[in-house]
C-alpha cells in the first residue's frame, strides 16, 4: 500500500489540503475558482486594526466555503442569492477573526515546537487520510498511517504546513480553557441542581390594570422620564440619499417564462415524470429536492390564485400555468382525502421564476456603467436628474436596521456605516435592485424628547403602579402567614387561590407555573417550611412555602462526576473563550469597504 501511496503522493496531498481546514487557504492565498465567482477585484476590501485583507483573499475564502458546499450537495448545487450573501458575510467574519486571532497569538508568543507539531499530526489524522489508510476490512488503519507519516521517502511538506498553521490557534484555545477551574463544590452543586427534587405551596399575586387606567401628572411625567431617559438613546444614525433601479422583468421575460411553465407541461403530458421534471427544473429551492412534494394543503394555506386551481384538478391531473407572485406553476395532485371534514389535497407543484433575462440584465448593466460615469462628472442628482430616476431620501437610520421604503439592505446599511459624508457607491447589486448610494450626514447618538416618548413614559408609570401594588399585597399575605395564619387563609382573604406542585427539579416546566426560572431557583434556595419573600415573576409576585425536598441519591454522584465535570469545563470554556473574543472584536477597529466608492 506504501509503494501505491509514493506513486499517488501528490495526488493524495492535494485531495487532503482542499478538505482541509478554510485557515490554510486565507494562508496560502490559493485561487480556487468555482462558477459562481464574482470576487475578482484585485486591492482592498478592509481592514482590521490596519491590517489589509486583499480582495484575492476574500475571494479565496468564498470560493472555498462554496466548494465545500458543493461537496456536500453535489457537484450540480448552487447556491441561492440569500445563501450566497450567507457565505460573503461567513468569509468576512471568518478573515477578520483569522486576523485578530492571530494577532493575540504573536502578543502570547505561542510557538509550535517540532515534537509538538509530530505529536498533533499523530494524534490527529485528518479525515481524509482515515479514508486512504484503510485495513482490508475497511477500518482505518492507524499503524500504517503512522508508518507513513516516519517515512523518509514520503513528502508530508503541505500536511506540516497545515499543522503549523492550525496548531497554534489550537494552543490558544487550550490556554484560554485553562484559565476555567472546575473546583469539586461546582461538581456536587451542578449534580444537586440536576437532581433535587422539590414539592411548594404557593400563591401568585398578579399583575392587574387600574381601572380607569391612572393618568400621571406632568411633574411625575418629567420625573419618571429624567429617572429613564437612558432608555431612549438613540444610537448613532447615517443620512443617506439613494437611486434605485429596479430589476423588473421585461414583458418578454414574462413570455418567456410562461412559454417555459408551457413546454415543462407538454413534456410532462407526454410522459415524463412529474417529480424528476420537479427536481430538474422548479425554482423552488426547497421543494424541488423532493419532486416538488407540498404534502398535504387545505383551503387558506397557499394563495389564492395557487388554491383556486390546485382544489380544481381531478387527482393526478396537471394544472395550466398558474400566475401567482412567485411565478409561474405548474400543478399537480397526487391525492384528495377528506379529514374531519375538511379537504385536504396532497399536492406537488414545479415554479418558474419571472426574472429578468440576459437582455434585461445586459441593458441595465449599460445604464448602471452609463450611470456611474455621470456621476462622476455631473454629481448624484444631476446625474439621476438626467436618467428620469429618482432621488430617495430615507429617514435616519441605527446600523443594523430597516431603511424606510426600502427595508433591511445589509449592502446599503454597511456602506453607510463605513464611509463618510458625501462619498458615493459604486452600483450596490441585491436580489431585487441596483442602488448607488450617497452619505449625506452621520448623526451621533442622542436622547429623544420628552415630547416624543411621553406615551411611553405614560406607559411605564402605570406598570410600576402595577407592579407596586401587588407587591404590596405580597408583603400582606407574607405577614399574616409569618403570624401564624395558613398560606391557604391569607391567600382567601385577598381573593386569591393557594396551590401546590408536584415534585419538581429545577430545571423542569412546572404545571401551572411553566419554566418559571425566578420560582424554581427560589423552591431550590429556600428551607423547607420557610416562607419567601416576594418572588417576581413575569406576570406577579409568588408567595412559596417549600414542602419537601428529596435529596439526590449520593450513590449516583461518582457515576455522574465525570460527565458533569466535562460539561461544567466545556460550558465554562466556551463561554469564556467567546466572551474572550467578544472584546477583542468590539476593541478592534474593522472598516469593511466590500461596497466601493466612485469618488
Amino acid at each position: 500500500m506504501l509503494r501505491t501511496l509514493r506513486e499517488n503522493t501528490k495526488t493524495i496531498l492535494w485531495i487532503v489540503i482542499i478538505a482541509f481546514v478554510i485557515s490554510i487557504f486565507a494562508i496560502w492565498g490559493m485561487n480556487l475558482k468555482s462558477p459562481q465567482s464574482r470576487y475578482k477585484d484585485k486591492g482592498i476590501v478592509g481592514y482590521v486594526d490596519k491590517e489589509p485583507i486583499s480582495s484575492q483573499t476574500y475571494s479565496n475564502v468564498i470560493n472555498q466555503l462554496y466548494a465545500q458546499l458543493r461537496k456536500e450537495k453535489g457537484e450540480d448545487y448552487n447556491p441561492s442569492k440569500a445563501e450566497d450573501k450567507i457565505l460573503r458575510e461567513q468569509a468576512w467574519e471568518f478573515l477578520v477573526k483569522k486576523i485578530l486571532i492571530t494577532k493575540e497569538i504573536q502578543k502570547l508568543n505561542i510557538k509550535v515546537s517540532d515534537d509538538e507539531l509530530v505529536t498533533f499530526l499523530k494524534t490527529n489524522p485528518h479525515p481524509s487520510l482515515k479514508k486512504v489508510f484503510k485495513d482490508k476490512n475497511g477500518n482505518f488503519d492507524y499503524q500504517a498511517y503512522l508508518k507513513a507519516l516516519a517515512d523518509p521517502n514520503m513528502d508530508w511538506t503541505e500536511l506540516e504546513n497545515w499543522g503549523r498553521s492550525v496548531l497554534p490557534e489550537t494552543k490558544l484555545q487550550l490556554y484560554l480553557a485553562g484559565q476555567i477551574h472546575i473546583t469539586e463544590k461546582d461538581i456536587l452543586d451542578r449534580f444537586r441542581e440536576n437532581n433535587l427534587e422539590m414539592k411548594a405551596e404557593y400563591v401568585r399575586v398578579p399583575f392587574t390594570e387600574e381601572k380607569p387606567p391612572y393618568q400621571p401628572g406632568e411633574d411625575e411625567i418629567a420625573k419618571k422620564y429624567n429617572e429613564i431617559k437612558d432608555e431612549f438613546k438613540d444610537p448613532e444614525m447615517r443620512k443617506i440619499s439613494i437611486i434605485k433601479i429596479d430589476k423588473k422583468p421585461s414583458p418578454a421575460d414574462e413570455s418567456d417564462a410562461r412559454e417555459r411553465a408551457i413546454e415543462l407541461r407538454d413534456e410532462i403530458l407526454k410522459g415524463k415524470d412529474f417529480a424528476e421534471a420537479a427536481k430538474e427544473a422548479s425554482d423552488d429551492d426547497i421543494t424541488a429536492p423532493k419532486g416538488g412534494d407540498l404534502g398535504f394543503i387545505k383551503k387558506g394555506d397557499m394563495v389564492k390564485e395557487f388554491e383556486d386551481v390546485a382544489f380544481s384538478l381531478k387527482a393526478g391531473e396537471v394544472s395550466e400555468p398558474v400566475r401567482t407572485n412567485y411565478g409561474y406553476h405548474l400543478i399537480k395532485v397526487d391525492e384528495k382525502k377528506f379529514e374531519n371534514g375538511v379537504e385536504k389535497l396532497h399536492v406537488r407543484h414545479i415554479l418558474i421564476k419571472v426574472e429578468p433575462g440576459y437582455e434585461t440584465m445586459d441593458s441595465l448593466t449599460t445604464l448602471v456603467q452609463d450611470l456611474s460615469e455621470a456621476i462622476v462628472k455631473k454629481g448624484f442628482e444631476k446625474a439621476a436628474e438626467e436618467y428620469k430616476l429618482k432621488v430617495l431620501t430615507p429617514p435616519p437610520f441605527p446600523q443594523g436596521s430597516f431603511i424606510k421604503d426600502l427595508g433591511y439592505v445589509p449592502q446599503v446599511i454597511s456602506f453607510a456605516f463605513n464611509h463618510p459624508v458625501d462619498k458615493i457607491s459604486a452600483g450596490i447589486d441585491t436580489d431585487a435592485a441596483i442602488y448607488f448610494v450617497k452619505v449625506v450626514d452621520k448623526i451621533p447618538a442622542g436622547v429623544k424628547p420628552l415630547e416624543e416618548v411621553k406615551d411611553i413614559v405614560i406607559a411605564k408609570i402605570r406598570e410600576q403602579r402595577k407592579i407596586e401594588r401587588a407587591l404590596k399585597v405580597a408583603k400582606e399575605i407574607r405577614k399574616e402567614v409569618l403570624a401564624g395564619e395558613s398560606l391557604e387563609k391569607a391567600a382567601h382573604k385577598a381573593e386569591l387561590e393557594a396551590k401546590e406542585t408536584p415534585y419538581f427539579k429545577l430545571h423542569d416546566t412546572i404545571p401551572n407555573i411553566g419554566t418559571n426560572t425566578a420560582f424554581a431557583e427560589a423552591c431550590f434556595l429556600l428551607p423547607p417550611s420557610k416562607v419567601s419573600p416576594p418572588i417576581k415573576g413575569v406576570s406577579g409576585y409568588f408567595i412559596i412555602i417549600v414542602k419537601d425536598k428529596k435529596q439526590p441519591n449520593m450513590d449516583d454522584y461518582a457515576k455522574q462526576k465525570k460527565e458533569i465535570m466535562l460539561k461544567l469545563q466545556d460550558e465554562r470554556s466556551s463561554r469564556f473563550i467567546a466572551d474572550w473574543y467578544d472584546q477583542i472584536r468590539k476593541n478592534s477597529k474593522v472598516v469593511d469597504l466590500r461596497e466601493r466608492t466612485l469618488n
